[in-house]
């Protein structure tokens, strides 16, 4: 347990959230793309904080209670066939998530949505003109709807047009637009559904997304970057985009790099 403060554009100091005071908490996220704030409780509970939490809850509510009705099928498939242990999910009931599997990661490109759940699907809902829904096609996605990942996933981001996500074992997979090699494939095209990226068989530990190009940090230390740079974003010295993820040079990475 704890507090939680908050930084604020019209403030010089951090800002205490007193209702968050004392509970406890497994995870605290940023909404990317909103001025919202993402809670994990250890009850399962997901809570928001700040002034884009109406939308950004009204998408997890979603997914929140997509997941919960797959628990609850799963749970009462298992009775009825008389082979369940007793080990199946239970909700702790009361709050956003209450047992069903909570929104663990999410974010907001210009017109689409993204987010992980606490069991590492994703969801996505939105524009696809793109790909950046990753469902494969591109029609509108009306509610979120998970997508097909050969990983159970971390944490997502979203550029404007393009979505990453982050897998536990340190996988890292990208779709949706690629004009400036946002996607980190070799092509212009959309990238329609997740692909993987290679990073020469280095295991990634943190990503950040800008709103067309990428970063990611690989545990020993090794900085990455894709996408567009016109104005240098990547620091590899110039401002040609990327198609595939290029490591920055060494002299920036001698000391190893911590966070992103």
């Amino acid at each position: 347990m704890g507090e939680v403060y908050v930084f604020s554009n019209n403030e010089d100091e951090p800002q205490l959230v007193e209702r968050f005071t004392g509970v406890p908490l497994d995870s605290i996220s940023g909404v990317g793309g909103r001025d919202c704030v993402l809670l994990n409780t250890a009850a399962g509970e997901t809570l928001f904080y700040g002034r884009d939490t109406a939308a950004t809850e009204e998408a997890c509510a979603q997914i929140i209670a997509s997941s919960s009705a797959s628990s609850s099928s799963s749970a009462e498939s298992k009775v009825g066939n008389g082979d369940g242990d007793g080990d199946g999910p239970e909700s702790d009931g009361g709050g956003l998530g209450g047992g069903g599997g909570g929104v663990h990661t999410a974010a907001f490109g210009r017109k689409h949505f993204v987010a992980s759940s606490d069991t590492g699907i994703v969801f996505t809902q939105g524009d696809s003109e793109h790909g950046q829904t990753g469902q494969g096609h591109f029609d509108d996605v009306e509610a979120p709807f998970p997508l097909k990942i050969a990983s159970q996933i971390q944490h997502v981001f979203a550029g404007s047009n393009h979505s990453v996500a982050l897998s536990r074992s340190g996988r890292v997979y990208a779709w949706g637009t690629g004009y400036f090699g946002q996607h980190g494939g070799l092509s212009r095209r959309p990238q329609m559904v997740p692909r993987q990226i290679s990073f020469q068989k280095c295991k990634i530990s943190q990503v950040a997304v800008g709103d067309d190009f990428s970063l990611a940090l690989a545990t020993d230390g090794r900085l990455w970057g894709w996408g567009s740079n016109d104005c240098g974003q990547l620091g590899l010295g110039d401002t040609r985009a990327r198609f595939k993820p290029q490591v920055r040079p060494c002299a920036l990475n001698e000391d190893g790099i911590q966070r992103l």
